[in-house]
């Protein structure tokens, strides 16, 4: 599993690339806490440059489950979005 670091104000989160299908996309995932620190409490962007950083992320993972194989996230992301 490599990983990949998202910065925001000063503080690094971590995010890594899942392949989605057929090895051809790789989407970039990253945690709940960088979400929570991207929106305010009106579900909105804090500033452009949190726009800019949630635009990149595909999906947010709990920190329990950033660790799984990429099979277990592709589970965890198509139960969410289905």
């Amino acid at each position: 599993m490599e990983t990949e670091v998202v910065k925001y104000k000063d503080r690094s989160y971590p995010a890594r690339r899942i392949n989605m299908q057929d090895g051809l996309d790789h989407w970039l995932v990253s945690v709940t806490m960088l979400r929570d620190a991207l929106f305010n409490e009106d579900d909105e962007y804090k500033d452009d440059e949190a726009g800019y950083i949630d635009d990149k992320i595909f999906f947010y993972l709990e920190p329990k489950d950033f660790t799984k194989s990429e099979a277990e996230i592709r589970e965890i992301i198509n139960k969410e979005i289905q």
